[in-house]
């Protein structure tokens, strides 16, 4: 017996010589505001934050009640302010049941420790992990107080729902500000945390209320609460609230910025463990007014699924992206993940290489039902949407204004596919089985693409590739990026400004002929120029003027006909109107040059409301 403690003593000894060694060779922890991103505009106003990827608030621990602070402290910790990150009594009691039930049945996280775990590692119920967990907090109690502990560990706290925080807690369950809380409710969402999809009590009421009484009654056993307090609180009545204020849309705005941190090498958790600043391109009033439209439109939609992109032109910053009507129903970002035919909302970079093969705005082709045979392909019978033809010949202005497909082949053909294949290029999109068709929209891009295409024609012919992120700091103010897309000159500025002032043609009444102008029902307030594009399951929108290039994308996520027709028109008519009700009714400055000249419909000799240059 003797010798079998000696050798008891001496594992112990040793064991703890280990630890000691592997503690002192544990890198320094750095921790602050852990898991936090605060996204904030250009002049540094906050948009919005979340916490673990859910939208909630950082709050600092003064902003917390009194009543709340005591609950999670004396339920989850009570000895947090006298141990040293470690429980011993807790540990020990633990790890007798473990080693009875030959497994590990029950925990003795401390504060801290959970802390640790929630900053450094996983939630793997293994002895490896418990080590590493008692070390790490060992040194982030050397390194920051109780109260600052705290204040990350309540959060971090997760409340079922995918409420992180006791921010987005008190707000979802009670409409309340943290600072406000009392016992009960600070017992309810305690409670919560034990096991949120038990707890909840939207999940199981009776379970969260029972669990409420207990908390209470451990209050008063361990003297946070007197006994009056205690019946006051247990029969106080319990107001629910069970509803979130947030616009979750703000969300697939938030997808984009991780898929970009993800690119910049900046979604790593030893940068989300100090916290992140993001400086972005976001604007919340454009995005509220946007979202306030989809959410008007969504019932008429049924089936039907939309996007929307709003960039700025002459620079890279995305202001707005919706990538469908409800994130929590379906967080699917279909702004830039659904890549679908984009028809003719193609034809004016067909156009456009036409006049740089010398054809002019009122350069002709023949309209009626015609058949291509076509290399690789054979014969290829291109339809109008309406069904009718011109039979005789029309110039460009009226072949974009009309949306006319026999134009637009007839022009493919005569720039050649290749090149069509060559200018995608340049924009960085990698087209197949390239063919005359393409003069049609057969290529496939997301919303985020063709509307990047598109402030390309807004910003005279410069390319900029879309971005949400301009700089990146921890929350300490440590730059890690300073990110500025640089532009890329493609297209030239005489024949683009010839193709923005063209694409006005689908609002002109004046082109009225055997078939309506594509928008001619959908007259914006001010001038934009636009063109629309269809397929069975897709319509397209895509617009700019000076101020906003737009993109509007309604489509089926099962490649099913669309409800509505005329959504995406109804969407972009609404967006632009909200967006440029107090600017000018201006286009774009043109070279003196360039002498105007005024446009007559030459079937009804209407004078047409477009100047082209």
């Amino acid at each position: 017996m003797r010798r079998f403690v000696k050798t008891l003593i001496f594992i112990i000894i040793f064991i703890l010589i280990v630890l000691l060694s592997i503690f002192m060779l544990t890198p320094q922890v750095y921790i602050n505001k852990v898991n936090y991103i605060e996204v904030v505009d250009e002049e540094d106003n906050s948009l919005y934050s979340l916490i673990n990827s859910s939208l909630s608030s950082y709050v600092p621990l003064e902003e917390i009640s009194d009543e709340f602070k005591k609950t999670i402290v004396t339920i989850e910790d009570k000895r947090f302010y006298s141990h040293n990150g470690l429980d011993y009594s807790r540990i020990t009691k633990s790890l007798i049941e473990n080693i009875k039930n030959n497994k590990i049945t029950q925990g003795a996280s401390t504060i801290t420790q959970q802390l640790a775990r929630i900053a450094y590692l996983d939630n793997s119920k293994t002895y490896e992990r418990k080590i590493k967990e008692a070390l790490i907090a060992k040194k982030i109690e050397e390194d920051y107080s109780k109260d600052q502990i705290l204040e990350m560990y309540i959060n971090n706290c997760y409340f079922a729902h995918n409420l992180y925080g006791v921010s987005s807690a008190a707000s979802y369950y009670f409409n309340k500000l943290p600072k406000d809380l009392n016992y009960q409710e600070s017992a309810l969402l305690v409670g919560i945390i034990n096991a949120p999809n038990l707890y909840a009590p939207d999940i199981d009421y009776h379970s969260s209320i029972n669990k409420l009484k207990q908390i209470l009654y451990l209050l008063y056993e361990n003297k946070v609460i007197d006994v009056e307090t205690y019946y006051q609180e247990l029969n106080r009545e319990l107001h629910l609230s069970l509803k979130s204020e947030t616009n979750s849309n703000i969300l697939y705005y938030q997808d984009a910025i991780n898929r970009q941190l993800e690119e910049l090498n900046l979604n790593k958790k030893e940068y989300l463990r100090q916290g992140l600043k993001i400086k972005s391109s976001f604007d919340i009033t454009i995005h509220n007014k946007i979202n306030d439209i989809v959410k008007k439109h969504q019932k008429t939609a049924k089936n039907d699924e939309i996007a929307v992109v709003i960039m700025k032109p002459y620079s890279s910053d995305v202001l707005s992206l919706i990538g469908g009507f409800d994130f929590k129903v379906s967080p699917f970002n279909r702004a830039i993940e659904s890549k679908r035919q984009i028809g003719s909302t193609i034809k004016p970079f067909i156009y456009y290489l036409g006049l740089n093969k010398g054809m002019t705005p009122l350069s002709k082709f023949t309209s009626e039902e015609t058949t291509f045979n076509i290399e690789g392909i054979g014969e290829y019978s291109p339809k109008n949407a309406s069904g009718h033809y011109a039979n005789r010949k029309i110039t460009m202005v009226e072949a974009l204004g009309l949306s006319d497909n026999i134009y637009a082949l007839k022009t493919t053909l005569l720039v050649g596919s290749k090149n069509v294949e060559a200018l995608f290029n340049q924009f960085g999109f990698k087209l197949e089985n390239v063919n005359p068709t393409i003069g049609l929209g057969s290529i496939s891009l997301s919303p985020l693409e063709l509307t990047s295409l598109y402030n390309c024609l807004a910003s005279e012919g410069t390319y900029y590739k879309p971005n949400f992120i301009k700089q990146v700091h921890l929350q300490d103010g440590t730059l890690l990026i300073n990110n500025h897309y640089k532009s890329k000159k493609i297209l030239n500025s005489y024949q683009t400004i010839l193709i923005n002032y063209l694409l006005q043609a689908p609002f002109d009444n004046a082109l009225t002929s055997y078939t309506l102008p594509s928008l001619i029902n959908y007259q914006t307030d001010i001038k934009f120029g636009a063109k629309t594009g269809s397929t069975n399951s897709t319509n397209w929108v895509m617009g700019f003027n000076k101020y906003y290039t737009i993109g509007v994308y309604v489509g089926n996520d099962n490649n099913e006909v669309l409800s509505s027709k005329s959504l995406a028109k109804i969407l972009f008519k609404e967006i632009a109107n909200s967006l440029c009700e107090n600017y000018l009714d201006t286009y774009y400055q043109v070279d003196s040059k360039m002498k105007p000249f005024t446009l007559y419909n030459s079937l009804n000799n209407k004078k047409s409301r477009v100047y082209y240059y």
